[in-house]
């Protein structure tokens, strides 16, 4: 396979760090070896000193998401920042935290560089894409910072990343809404009048107006499939408290709430339940919590390795965009969004 690969497109091949001279393994040199694990080769003894290149993706740093019963769900700084045997900064070349004598030279040609991978082991119900970002939120920076052989010192690293994070261009993947107060948005439907086309009064102070095409009553605006409500917003990260007043009037499904990259439903297809899709909440965890009743947890199952199921909670962003509008049928009173939970 190396040879075609090589001959017919040039391009390189690498594998996982498994098959080491040492237990008989016979792989051509000019295969790259991809380092994961200390149990199953000696990267340095058995790759570097035997004419290999390694790139370096020791299993010290790896973050698997949701539930794992070996590895972290979050990048390490403790290990960025004391990941030498020494107790100084992780760099690429560390190999073995504990015995420096494992470790290759920093400025090893045979050194390809560093990759910290991030596992979904358990399938597709296991992590939401928001939520694998949160696994590396805090410490990208400190790992970029010391894989290119930056000095960023630890006592500095929070501060610096509270002050720039929210800066970086391009992007808000925290979903961040901006608010003159707790309360991010507010709205009253009871009291709204009006025909289609009526706009919905913010009453945060915050001027995220709505529209409704729905037909309104003393008891709210009345979702049916042929309207819905469009606010200026998208969806909110963590953390926040979403509050409503809702009636079913049939037992339609469909969407309650929709935006970005999660939505509220009351019932899909032939399941009755509340269902929430995707996203993020308060840290890990999503909470429903109806009139007087205790709070109830959204969580999901993940299969392990066909031998058992695990509960783990799941992280679940306020979606915004729109009320109703989707096969939903019943009256909404009133929704307030606050940004603490």
């Amino acid at each position: 396979m190396n040879e075609y690969i090589t001959s017919t497109s040039g391009k390189h091949v690498r594998i996982w760090g498994t098959f080491a001279p040492s237990v008989g393994g016979t792989v051509n040199k000019s295969v790259s070896i991809q380092h994961w694990a200390n149990f199953e080769a000696n990267p340095l003894y058995d790759f570097v000193n035997n004419g290999y290149d390694v790139l370096n993706s020791g299993d010290y740093i790896y973050t698997v998401g949701k539930w794992s019963q070996w590895y972290s769900f979050e990048l390490s700084l403790e290990f960025l920042f004391h990941g030498s045997p020494d107790g100084s900064a992780f760099a690429p070349n560390i190999f073995d935290r504990e015995n420096s004598t494992n470790n290759a030279a920093r400025d090893s040609p045979s050194l390809l560089g560093h990759i910290a991978p991030q596992w979904n082991d358990y399938g597709p119900n296991a992590t939401t894409v928001t939520e694998g970002y949160y696994q590396w939120r805090d410490g990208l920076p400190a790992l970029a910072d010391k894989q290119w052989g930056g000095e960023v010192a630890e006592a500095d690293y929070q501060g610096l990343f509270s002050a720039l994070q929210p800066f970086a261009p391009g992007q808000n993947l925290d979903r961040r809404i901006a608010s003159k107060g707790p309360t991010i948005v507010e709205y009253d439907f009871q009291q709204t009048r009006g025909s289609n086309g009526t706009a919905v009064e913010d009453l945060s102070g915050n001027d995220y107006h709505a529209i409704s095409t729905c037909a309104m009553s003393e008891e709210g605006a009345i979702l049916t499939p042929a309207c819905r409500i469009t606010t200026p917003l998208v969806q909110k990260g963590r953390n926040y408290t979403l509050s409503f007043s809702i009636k079913p009037t049939s037992d339609a499904k469909g969407a309650i709430f929709g935006g970005g990259d999660s939505g509220l439903w009351s019932g899909n297809g032939t399941v009755d339940a509340v269902m929430l899709f995707s996203g993020e909440s308060t840290g890990r965890q999503t909470f429903l919590d109806i009139g007087d009743g205790e709070p109830m947890e959204f969580l999901t199952v993940l299969g392990w390795n066909g031998d058992r199921f695990v509960w783990a909670p799941i992280a679940v962003e306020a979606p915004l965009a729109t009320v109703g509008g989707s096969g939903f049928e019943g009256v909404i009173g009133g929704m307030k969004l606050v940004g603490n939970a």
